[in-house]
């Protein structure tokens, strides 16, 4: 559903409003952060029933990623569309550096994931020798 909308969207800015080059690449870059800051707000929402810590965090961090991922997928979608605009070179290289500060981010979101599970698992060991009687 979301991607028909991108795509409508895309041609909505394209054709309708006649924006083209500098302006179709920002925004589109406006309309995909959009859908990330969406998808964090439900994040919060979602993640209200979790006490503070560690299991918030990890609720927190799967929204982000999700949304990053989302992000990501649509950047590479809009880069397509750079073959109808005026100077497609000049797009092309624009789309990709975005997608690359994207793919900065979801590279650090990842390495978050992999130390938070690495910490709780660490924790629920701890807990299961204290709750044995060991140490």
């Amino acid at each position: 559903m979301t991607d028909v909308l991108v795509e409508e969207y895309l041609d909505h800015i394209q054709n309708e409003i006649g924006l083209s080059g500098a302006f179709t690449v920002l925004a589109i870059m406006n309309m995909a952060y959009g859908v990330y800051r969406d998808n964090l707000t439900k994040a919060a929402r979602s993640c209200a029933s979790f006490p503070t810590g560690d299991a918030k965090s990890e609720c927190m961090l799967k929204f982000k990623m999700a949304a990053v991922r989302k992000l990501l997928n649509d950047l590479k979608k809009a880069k397509s569309k750079c073959s109808k605009e005026p100077k497609p070179e000049k797009c092309a290289i624009k789309m990709n550096k975005k997608i690359a500060s994207v793919q900065k981010k979801w590279a650090s979101l990842n390495k978050q994931a992999r130390m938070m599970r690495s910490r709780v698992r660490t924790a629920s060991i701890a807990a299961a020798k204290v709750k044995r009687g060991t140490k």
